[in-house]
């Protein structure tokens, strides 16, 4: 068994050389190998209108977040002070339901809010670069989907 996966190891890593694409290319503007003043400008407003965008929304889901956790801190406080156990084992029960709402909300409207900045940030490399030779930025998405 040792064998076939030691096998199966090295054979992966010798065809990912030959799949996997390079990430050193050249982005060639009008005047060849190096990018126009225009394009420079272009992408670098695009990278900075993207990270605004990322910024905003992480700032956005850490509110929502801080939010959440005064509502769930204020809901199991008032339920505490119900007058049976029923009465506060519901109270206790909704609050926290309402609690993993309101995280869950604020995952989804983050990672939609990834998604478009992405989106637009591509829409935009496209109009800097129309020949699409600048395609080194396009796998750092990955880097912010583990955030």
């Amino acid at each position: 068994m040792k064998k076939i996966s030691l096998f199966l190891l090295t054979a992966f890593i010798a065809s990912s050389v030959f799949i996997f694409p390079t990430y050193a290319e050249e982005t060639t503007g009008a005047t060849g190998n190096v990018p126009t003043a225009e394009e420079l400008t272009c992408i670098q407003d695009a990278i900075t209108t993207r990270d605004t965008a990322l910024a905003t929304a992480y700032d956005t889901f850490t509110a929502t977040v801080k939010s959440a956790l005064t509502a769930r801190t204020d809901a199991l406080k008032s339920a505490w002070a119900k007058g049976t156990m029923s009465e506060i084992q519901t109270a206790l029960k909704d609050a926290w339901k309402a609690y993993r709402k309101s995280i869950v909300d604020a995952r989804i409207a983050l990672r939609r809010a990834k998604i478009a900045a992405w989106q637009a940030f591509h829409t935009e490399k496209m109009t800097c670069f129309p020949d699409n030779k600048a395609g080194v930025d396009s796998a750092t998405m990955q880097a912010d989907a583990q955030l």
